[in-house]
């Protein structure tokens, strides 16, 4: 019982269709992996965003002009133009 070349040919021809899948596959799990690890940095990122601003007594002040029922000068002023205030400056100075 010896082995003929055809069936040693088959073989090799299985055993590279396999890596070839077996690539393939380790391919698309790497795209999924980066997929969930990007979403789940966003998520984290907007998190860190919402604490540092909301819940923090640094911003109080700030959060206090934007969120008022009447819109104040400084407000108005940041809006319309986009050019630093003293809003942003008192975001950016601390």
């Amino acid at each position: 019982m010896s082995l003929s070349p055809a069936c040693v040919d088959n073989w090799k021809d299985i055993a590279q269709l396999a890596s070839y899948l077996t690539g393939i596959g380790a391919a698309l799990l790497a795209v999924f992996t980066y997929v969930g690890n990007s979403r789940r940095e966003r998520a984290k990122w907007a998190v860190q965003l919402f604490e540092k601003f909301y819940e923090a007594e640094r911003y109080k002040e700030v959060r206090e002009k934007l969120d008022c029922v009447s819109e104040t000068d400084e407000v108005r002023e940041l809006r319309q133009t986009g050019r630093p205030c003293s809003l942003t400056t008192l975001i950016f100075s601390s």
